[in-house]
Parts: C-alpha cells; sequence; structure tokens
C-alpha cells in the first residue's frame, strides 16, 4: 500500500515538472517583471510623483536582480530608492498583491526557477549552494519557498534535471 500511494505521488511530481518545464520558463520571469502599475488606491496614498519614481525604482531592482542580496530589507530598500519604508510597503502590497517578504522570496524562486532549467553548471551544485546562490539564507526556506511557487521541491526538480541532461 506505500509503495503504490509513493509511486503515485512521484508520478504525479513528475509530471507537475513536466509541465513547467514544458511552459517557456521565461514566461514565469517576463510575467513577473514590468507589471507593477499605479493604481487608484496606491495613488492616493502615495503622493503620484513619489509612486512613480518607487515603481521605477522597483523594475529597475527587478530588471537588474537585486532581490538575489541575502541582505536587502525593506528598509535597506526604501534607503536605496530614497523613500520611506511606509510608501514602500503600501506600493508593494496595492500592485503586487503581497507583503514585502513574499515579494521577495516570489521574486528569487522565479528567478532561481528560469535559472536552474537554462544553467546546466548550477544543476550540478548542492541544494545549500543554490539556496546561497538566490539569496536565501538556508535551503529550508528556498525549499518551502519554492515549494509554494511551483508545488514540486527543488531537489524533485534538480534530480529530472539532471536525469535528463545525462541522456
Amino acid at each position: 500500500l506505500v509503495y503504490f500511494y509513493v509511486h503515485r505521488r512521484n508520478k504525479i511530481l513528475k509530471k507537475r515538472i513536466n509541465d513547467l518545464l514544458k511552459n517557456d520558463s521565461n514566461s514565469i520571469t517576463k510575467a513577473n517583471k514590468n507589471n507593477i502599475r499605479p493604481t487608484y488606491q496606491t495613488s492616493r496614498q502615495v503622493p503620484n510623483e513619489i509612486l512613480n519614481q518607487i515603481v521605477r525604482n522597483l523594475n529597475k531592482f527587478e530588471n537588474e536582480a537585486g532581490f538575489l542580496n541575502q541582505d536587502i530589507t525593506l528598509s535597506t530598500l526604501a534607503k536605496e530608492f530614497k523613500t520611506n519604508t511606509t510608501y514602500l510597503s503600501i506600493v508593494i502590497n496595492n500592485n503586487k498583491g503581497i507583503d514585502f517578504p513574499s515579494y521577495l522570496k516570489k521574486l528569487r524562486v522565479q528567478y532561481a526557477f528560469g535559472q536552474l532549467t537554462k544553467n546546466k553548471t548550477l544543476q550540478k551544485f548542492t541544494l545549500s549552494a543554490i539556496a546561497e546562490e538566490f539569496g536565501f539564507k538556508s535551503s529550508t526556506t528556498f525549499s518551502k519557498a519554492f515549494y509554494e511557487e511551483f508545488r514540486v521541491r527543488p531537489a524533485m526538480l534538480l534530480k529530472e534535471l539532471r536525469k535528463s541532461s545525462n541522456r
């Protein structure tokens, strides 16, 4: 009975991985980029000039992969953008629909997925090294965030990617 459960679960996970890989991995990161748009709700709470500046800075932050820095916080990013944490938080919350830590995790795991599918060298790294490479402080945090986003463990994805590259 346990064998059948494990076998079925592995089959489902492999199907998920194949479905993820069939989708253009670039579409995952492209879908996330440049989709921050000022909204009416935000513009009432944040002055328009500041709102537009924050949106431009966030787009630059995403395009230049600034989210890979392990030490980035809302406070440090606000200082870098020359704004305050309240305005930055409001813009992220209202335009992305998630809080700052979730925003960072999402950017990181989507970027990691894209890079892992393209870069054969990264596929040889340990999970801890990959987690650190993409801005996470531990492999556990990376694994949880990756699973939340893609419903597949990164170790399983790596296993399948390594198998397919050996063929």
